[in-house]
């Protein structure tokens, strides 16, 4: 088995931003139940109901579009740690090439926010102030490189489902604690495929799920971390209970 080389504060590191993306999904939820009815979108929406209402009603919308953008880039240093501390050795070949896609992933969806935060308010004020050509042309695109979520949450949802099944197998997280994460990652691929075929249900659900089981896996496994030393990494250990973390 190799050891590991990377220092305690590679882990503490990304302990801690699993803990502040936690709190991020808490500042989410929050923000988007002061959402107006209007700007609350599943799916492409109605250009014609959301921008009138983005521009009547900027804040939280675009707090959403900061919240998300800061959220991916804790995502990737996240992503990092876990998959060093989920390989055993450089074999296991897709922890790797899923945490590559996983970190792409984070970066599509903080550099997307963080364009949308700019932008979407100004989006609005162009498709209210258009002729119909031009509102056609902005009603038909969207301020993204990941149109459907194939990065941003489906590679994120895989890489998710294959740390936890290999930090499970190793024993080094709980049996419960590795299911959640394979909840968590299962509602990530939903995410996807509602996005994809356009299922308001599917969507709406992995949403919740996605959320509640996320706050509560990365405030655990960002402890796990927080608490891992060289030593722990190059041995498996016992699973850690829940009333550990």
């Amino acid at each position: 088995m190799t050891t590991s080389h990377r220092p305690t504060g590679f882990f503490r590191v990304g302990g801690s931003f699993a803990m502040v993306m936690a709190g991020l999904y808490i500042v989410i939820v929050a923000t988007y139940a002061f959402l107006p009815h209007d700007l609350k979108v599943v799916g492409t929406g109605d250009p014609a109901v959301y921008y009138p209402g983005l521009l009547r009603h900027p804040t939280a919308a675009l707090l959403l579009d900061w919240e998300t953008g800061v959220l991916g880039f804790f995502g990737v240093a996240v992503v990092l740690a876990v998959s060093e501390f989920a390989r055993r050795d450089a074999a296991e070949w897709w922890i790797r090439y899923t945490s590559i896609l996983a970190t792409f992933g984070y970066l599509i969806m903080s550099l997307d926010s963080l364009r949308g935060g700019v932008l979407h308010k100004l989006r609005a004020q162009t498709w209210v102030d258009g002729d119909a050509s031009t509102r056609a042309a902005i009603g038909a695109t969207r301020l993204t490189l990941d149109y459907y979520g194939w990065f941003a949450f489906g590679a994120v949802g895989v890489w998710l489902i294959a740390a936890n099944i290999t930090m499970l197998r190793d024993g080094r997280i709980s049996r419960p604690l590795a299911l959640l994460g394979m909840v968590v990652g299962t509602a990530h691929v939903a995410f996807m495929i509602g996005e994809s075929v356009q299922s308001v249900p599917v969507i709406d659900v992995s949403i919740v799920v996605g959320l509640l089981a996320g706050i509560v896996w990365l405030g655990a496994i960002g402890l796990i971390l927080w608490r891992t030393t060289d030593s722990v990494i190059a041995t498996p250990r016992p699973a850690i209970e829940v009333s550990e973390v």
